[in-house]
């Protein structure tokens, strides 16, 4: 199973559980850089629009050349029904100012933070950047960020994408019931999975779900635990035997601390890879409840 790490709670207060509405420590943030790269995890998924996440790592890393990460950034979300010439100068100044920050002089890869820029009239002038930007050598892979297999598909059909990021979860298994994974992988696209504890939600008492607004998700999360209680695991465990099927995917999960990521490992290392479990009836389709754009006042 492929880790990546996401970095939009080093910089942003992330989370619906985030009640002390606080982004991770630099201290924290180090600890869990060294951590997650002596486990495995090489790969960073950051953005320009996670506030000081991206100047951080950069001070971090330049502090410590052993961790040599791959870093994936995005594109600023234009959302305007055209794109005009101006619109590819900001994406390439805020490329310019990414790997400033990151104090990088290239990167792995470059994906397009909304997937509607690229469908927008003129969104192939974003493509003609990126791939100017991949012939410079200055990233070697671009793809898209999605939130729905249907944006997916249409983006496909007019472009070739290296990598995609899309959410695959135990209660949004869309990607999944839809094709667009076995697409992607006959494809050979890259696939980065996000949204694994759907912003903390699967972790969640059940009890404190009227306190972050979810108590629709009440019935959800009570079938949740039934699955767990059944199979005798935790819903840590649950979450990462759901993952283990993908093989094909590196999932990109943030953490709090390191505390996190080290249970994270340990959960990983006693799994009992032989036990089967249908995963089918946990999927959602509510959107209020899968898609975190929909949430109030919560980062996406």
């Amino acid at each position: 199973m492929k880790l990546a790490l996401g970095t939009v709670q080093f910089g942003l207060p992330y989370g619906i559980t985030n009640r002390a509405n606080a982004r991770v420590s630099d201290g924290q943030i180090e600890k869990i850089l060294s951590y997650a790269y002596s486990k495995g995890i090489h790969t960073l998924d950051t953005a320009s629009e996670y506030g000081v996440s991206e100047t951080i790592l950069g001070k971090i890393i330049e502090t410590q050349p052993s961790l040599e990460f791959s870093i994936i950034t995005k594109t600023p979300r234009i959302q305007e029904k055209k794109i005009l010439p101006r619109h590819v100068v900001l994406v390439e100044e805020k490329f310019a100012q990414s790997c400033s920050n990151l104090q990088q002089n290239h990167l792995y890869g470059l994906m397009v933070h909304d997937s509607a820029d690229l469908l927008a009239d003129g969104g192939d002038r974003i493509v003609e950047k990126l791939l100017s930007l991949k012939a410079q050598k200055k990233i070697k892979k671009w793809g898209c960020s999605f939130y729905n297999p249907e944006d997916l598909f249409s983006v496909l059909e007019k472009f070739d994408l290296d990598i995609v990021q899309l959410p695959l979860n135990l209660f949004d298994q869309r990607f999944v019931q839809e094709g667009a994974l076995a697409y992607l992988e006959a494809k050979k696209i890259e696939i980065y999975a996000r949204s694994v504890f759907l912003q903390g939600l699967l972790l969640t008492h059940a009890q404190k779900l009227s306190s972050i607004n979810m108590s629709r998700a009440q019935p959800y999360m009570n079938h949740l635990d039934e699955i767990c209680s059944e199979n005798g695991i935790s819903r840590l465990a649950l979450i990462i035997a759901f993952m283990r099927q993908f093989s094909n995917c590196q999932f990109v999960m943030g953490f709090n601390g390191v505390f996190e990521l080290e249970e994270v490992f340990e959960q990983i290392e006693k799994m009992d890879v032989g036990k089967k479990i249908d995963f089918s009836s946990l999927s959602v389709s509510d959107l209020q409840i899968i898609n975190p754009t929909f949430w109030k006042n919560k980062n996406q």
